[in-house]
């Protein structure tokens, strides 16, 4: 299997494009409890925005969504997988 590659942690509008379908984004939520938080970058954008959905699930209550969340929390990695070896652009 292939090594995932690290990419930009930047969420400003102008990085926007920068974010692929598949990739992985993890979040620093540090404090009062809370553990990092591990989202999958959807194929759909905020329309307001032009932002990259996410797909995340939320522990309590217990449910997946997908939600304009990207800039919500501080970025700590942007990885993504390459297929057949070969890294999507």
């Amino acid at each position: 299997m292939a090594s995932p590659r690290p990419l930009s942690s930047d969420v400003s509008s102008r990085r926007h494009d920068e974010w692929r379908a598949g990739d992985i984004v993890v979040w620093y939520l540090r404090g009062k409890g809370r553990m990092d938080h591990i989202g999958i970058v959807s194929d759909g954008r905020d329309p307001a925005s032009g932002r990259p959905l996410v797909i995340h699930n939320y522990p309590a209550p217990g449910y997946t969504t997908e939600a304009d969340v990207l800039s919500s929390w501080r970025v700590a990695a942007h990885f993504r997988f390459p297929i057949d070896g070969k890294l999507r652009r």
